[in-house]
């Protein structure tokens, strides 16, 4: 027989908890989460020192990333690292790549890479295959169901059967 307790460990948490949001990520960084985007505050760090939780707002330096929502997030060496999402000002997609690190003196700093281009990979698609998927025709906004036809982008991929470019160029 296997003994299972809960799972779930209920921590006391001080500080001013973040304001409610949407399509933001929460990275470990060490014995620190670090929460970022969903709204316009910036990023907020929870300290994870045994028992007792604390969320601040630290010090911020360097060029911060548009604020954003539906982004992925990641810890890589020790950094956050931030690419796209939609922006919260007027809804475009972002190909940004940014990275958060904690300074030895205290606060934490942006750094965006110098020469960064956005690494893309494009999937055509047709209509009406994949009834579970969801998009719209970048052309007509129409929901689309799609199917995977190849890995590269063709001027001559479109197919008779599609409607509109009868394509979905997926990132």
């Amino acid at each position: 027989m296997i003994e299972c307790s809960d799972p779930w460990v209920r921590h006391r948490v001080a500080g001013a908890t973040p304001a409610k949001r949407k399509g933001a990520s929460l990275v470990a960084l060490g014995n620190e989460l670090v929460l970022y985007g969903g709204d316009k505050s910036g990023v907020s760090v929870c300290a994870m020192g045994g028992g007792d939780w604390k969320w601040s707002v630290p010090a911020v330096s360097g060029d911060a990333p548009k604020d954003r929502s539906a982004h992925v997030a990641v810890a890589a060496g020790g950094d956050m690292v931030v690419f796209g999402g939609a922006s919260l000002e007027n809804g475009s997609e972002l190909a940004d790549l940014y990275s958060l690190r904690k300074q030895p003196g205290g606060g934490w700093a942006w750094s965006c890479p110098k020469d960064h281009q956005a690494y893309v990979r494009w999937a055509a698609v047709c209509v009406r295959r994949m009834p579970h998927l969801q998009a719209c025709c970048p052309s007509c906004r129409r929901p689309w169901q799609h199917c995977l036809l190849s890995h590269e982008p063709a001027a001559n991929a479109h197919t008779s059967n599609c409607q509109c470019y009868g394509l979905l160029m997926l990132v």
